[in-house]
């Protein structure tokens, strides 16, 4: 015949589970961090509703919400066909940090050594040419390179390239009157400057002036014309 408990003692083995229970709860509430979540006790949770509206109804906060000041990163492809797209990239790599005039006077130095016909037969050339530009100096065209910009960097990728359609359009003049190099002298050694003065057949120009008046933290050169390349 198969034991039955009486209601007596059901309630004492009750008593005792509950008790356990309690104590369970007890111990957790100390601090034992195998039964709690202690990001549950994260001032970032406790302070918010556990409730969020939602278009699609409510739904639970498991974390602190994002910070609303996260920047936006932007891939973008450099792409050296285009000659916007180009014109921006020389733009940003060489000047990003710079003016609007020398952001504008690197896009120009790469379109007057195209019109020399010396350095390319188009300006994907003109900017991949060895050693022509030092940001590009790695560059690979198969593998390609994507720059991952935000904040201040992509506000400045987005003022080249407003600039660079106003040069391709022809609103925005070349201020060097034709130069085709330069360089930051702060930058440079003293023998890397006579290196570079030179090496080639150049005119110095040097620091232009600015939109705001300032000169230009780069000198400028202009490369000369051989007779050769006049009569071509």
């Amino acid at each position: 015949m198969r034991y039955k408990p009486s209601k007596v003692e059901m309630g004492v083995v009750g008593t005792i589970l509950a008790g356990g229970l309690v104590g369970s709860l007890f111990l957790a509430s100390k601090g034992d961090s195998h039964n709690i979540d202690k990001n549950l006790l994260n001032p970032l949770y406790t302070t918010q509703s556990s409730i969020s509206p939602s278009p699609y109804g409510p739904k639970e906060i498991l974390g602190p919400t994002p910070p609303k000041n996260l920047e936006e990163v932007v891939k973008i492809k450099l792409n050296f066909v285009d000659p916007i797209l180009a014109l921006t990239a020389i733009g940003y790599l060489e000047a990003g940090g710079y003016s609007d005039t020398e952001r504008i006077l690197t896009m120009y130095s790469a379109l007057n050594r195209l019109n020399l016909g010396t350095h390319g037969e188009n300006l994907t050339e003109v900017l991949l040419e060895y050693c022509a530009y030092t940001p590009l100096i790695n560059y690979d065209p198969l593998k390609g390179w994507t720059l991952k910009l935000s904040g201040e960097n992509l506000e400045a990728w987005d003022r080249c390239s407003d600039l660079a359609k106003s040069v391709c359009s022809g609103e925005i003049p070349d201020p060097s009157n034709g130069a085709t190099h330069f360089f930051n002298p702060k930058l440079v050694t003293e023998k890397k400057r006579d290196q570079f003065r030179n090496g080639y057949n150049l005119t110095k120009i040097g620091r232009i002036k600015t939109e705001t008046g300032k000169l230009t933290e780069h000198e400028f050169y202009k490369e000369k014309v051989s007779k050769n390349q006049k009569g071509a």
